[in-house]
């Protein structure tokens, strides 16, 4: 068997000096400084291309689960503000109205509008299935699921909502009493 000799004392000074002298590439063949110059590049740019994926990948993820919250609850608002301004109209059709019919039907129209905006609202807030639909036409404009709301500003900021829809629903009686006289 052949015995390897070992210097009895590595100095730390020889070895920190030969283990900086390998990652400087000095004392080797330019063969070698280039395969480790290479393979040095070809190791970061996997790196550096792999976070960029995992970064890239979770972003878009991201993303699509926000859109899929916001747009539903863009859409419910904008119902809302569709059926509110239709229930103005029909507020304002009552004032502007003599014949006691007519202040009927707008008042029954405004109604159904308020109840529409506090329906959208309560699914909002709790979460659910709208159908958007027209009333007068009977046909549906779009049929959607909305999450629950998760943020406790957001569900106070619909309650106030709801507080003025209730505002205005009393309104529309008060119109016809005024009328009345």
């Amino acid at each position: 068997m052949k015995r390897i000799n070992l210097p009895s004392k590595i100095s730390l000074k020889h070895f920190l000096r030969r283990f900086l002298n390998t990652l400087a590439f000095v004392n080797l063949s330019i063969r070698m400084k280039f395969l480790l110059f290479s393979a040095g590049t070809l190791f970061w740019l996997v790196a550096t291309s792999a976070v960029g994926f995992f970064m890239i990948s979770s972003l878009g993820s991201e993303m699509v689960k926000l859109g899929n919250v916001i747009n539903p609850e863009q859409k419910v608002l904008n119902s809302v503000s569709r059926k509110l301004r239709g229930a103005d109209i029909e507020i304002h059709k009552m004032v502007l109205a003599v014949d006691t019919r007519e202040i009927n039907d707008a008042y029954v129209r405004a109604k159904m509008n308020l109840k529409d905006c506090r329906l959208f609202l309560v699914t909002l807030k709790t979460g659910g299935l709208i159908i958007d639909y027209s009333r007068t036409t009977d046909e549906t404009y779009d049929e959607y699921s909305v999450a629950p709301l998760s943020f406790d500003s957001k569900r106070i900021e619909i309650e106030n909502i709801l507080k003025n829809i209730e505002l205005m629903d009393d309104l529309a009686p008060e119109i016809i009493k005024i009328k009345a006289e």
